[in-house]
């Protein structure tokens, strides 16, 4: 059983590190990504994973970095909802208390799984990433506890 402990501590360090790590990356394609995240959302943090997503009658995409997920979304016309981008912006530490993933009932459906993000058990956003469901749940449960521990990733450093 310490054998486990130590292995699960060990692997749990090693992803603190790495999200770390991705986060205060120099190199001028970290710069350059954090540049131009920041020019579409005004927020100045390196993106670690993007993807494509369904959310209620609009699609869009997921933008994850270690402190933020982000949805930038165009509503779908034949839906019945016109209007331009919308983009909402979620805090992994103090907006969001858990993410849920919503199985499908059918094995005949096609739409991937879908993810609930809550806050005092009540759902704030759903959405159907165009990637495995489970993975990026895990992700981002993965995310939330690293930010939720760390201090040095909720506020690193101010210059940025």
């Amino acid at each position: 059983n310490n054998q486990v402990m130590d292995r699960l501590a060990f692997m749990k360090k090693h992803q603190q590190v790495s999200v770390e790590l991705m986060d205060t990356c120099t190199s001028d394609i970290a710069q350059k990504a954090a540049d131009n995240f920041h020019s579409k959302t005004k927020i100045r943090e390196v993106p670690l994973l993007r993807w494509t997503v369904l959310a209620r009658n609009s699609t869009g995409t997921c933008i994850v970095t270690a402190r933020h997920i982000i949805f930038v979304t165009q509503n779908i016309p034949l839906l019945g909802s016109m209007g331009g981008q919308k983009t909402k912006k979620f805090s992994l530490k103090e907006d969001i208390d858990s993410f849920e993933l919503q199985e499908n009932s059918s094995l005949m459906s096609a739409l991937p799984s879908s993810i609930r993000l809550e806050k005092d058990g009540k759902e704030i956003f759903s959405f159907r990433p165009s990637i495995g469901g489970t993975r990026v749940h895990n992700f981002l449960e993965i995310l939330r506890s690293i930010a939720c521990e760390n201090k040095s990733v909720l506020y690193p450093r101010s210059s940025i």
